[in-house]
């Protein structure tokens, strides 16, 4: 049986930490983004330059998957919090749950952007060692890592990473009508928050039955709900995938439930049995 590189390659970014102790692992902030701009090659580039970097690195795309995984949970919640306060700003911290769930998605297969040297690396396991092709940046952040995981053979048949119907809208237009558009008049009433309420919501929304995303148009927005079941169903996903991925690594064992999110969420969803729900 042929070894699937990218399955291989993740499993050894999280080799270092299947002994290590997981409960202080995550790094300081940016530790990753400045070890690969220290190796990132001079000058412009025309195309890939391959550059060997080793595995204290090369750990760190798992970290920064988790993380970025915890802040999209995060920001599940406060988009949950805000539904009642300002459909607007749920929608945009709804959004930013999909986004970051799709960049730690991207890092666990090894891809990782440069923004302020505007370069796009790629990690992977070859012979024995870890390599990272750096490339110039080009294009939307948010494009890239959705197109980076859409296009991946584990995700690209899910409909929940690939894109939606013609007739409806990608998530990051859809926030970008939040934060651009005029003339929304959307204002809502600012009230106290309810933590019950927040736990209610969250689980009415895994215990909801979809085989699709809900589309995102024009027509129908501020649709609040529909941000908010993407997002939910994607953070699940990223969970699952992990989970099967991986065996009895400590790092993944550890992050997999955050303390901080417990409360509200079981990061459940119902198997779909009747017809797509739009």
């Amino acid at each position: 049986m042929s070894v699937d590189p990218v399955m291989q390659n993740l499993r050894m970014m999280f080799a270092p930490w299947n002994s290590a102790a997981a409960a202080n692992a995550f790094p300081a902030p940016v530790t990753l983004a400045q070890a690969l701009e220290k190796v990132s090659p001079p000058g412009s580039l025309t195309g890939a330059v391959d550059v060997h970097v080793d595995a204290a690195t090369a750990k760190y795309f798992a970290t920064a998957a988790i993380d970025i995984w915890h802040r999209a949970i995060h920001s599940l919640l406060i988009s949950i919090v805000l539904t009642r306060q300002s459909s607007l700003w749920s929608i945009v911290s709804g959004y930013y749950a999909t986004h970051y769930t799709f960049r730690g998605l991207a890092h666990l297969l090894g891809h990782f952007q440069l923004f302020r040297v505007k370069r796009m690396v790629h990690l992977r396991f070859e012979n024995g060692s870890f390599i990272c092709a750096f490339r110039r940046g080009h294009g939307r952040e948010h494009d890239w890592y959705r197109k980076v995981v859409s296009s991946d053979i584990r995700f690209k048949s899910d409909p929940f990473f690939t894109s939606p119907a013609p007739s409806a809208m990608l998530d990051v237009e859809y926030r970008d009508r939040a934060n651009y558009a005029d003339h929304l008049s959307a204002l809502l009433t600012m009230s106290a928050v309810d933590r019950a309420a927040v736990r209610n919501r969250m689980l009415q929304i895994s215990r909801i039955e979809v085989q699709a995303p809900p589309e995102l148009t024009i027509d129908s927005f501020p649709n609040v709900e529909a941000v908010q079941i993407n997002a939910y169903h994607r953070v699940v996903r990223f969970r699952n995938f992990l989970d099967e991925t991986l065996v009895n690594n400590r790092l993944w064992k550890v992050h997999r439930n955050p303390g901080w999110a417990a409360e509200f969420t079981d990061f459940m969803t119902l198997e779909a049995r009747g017809p797509v729900q739009r």
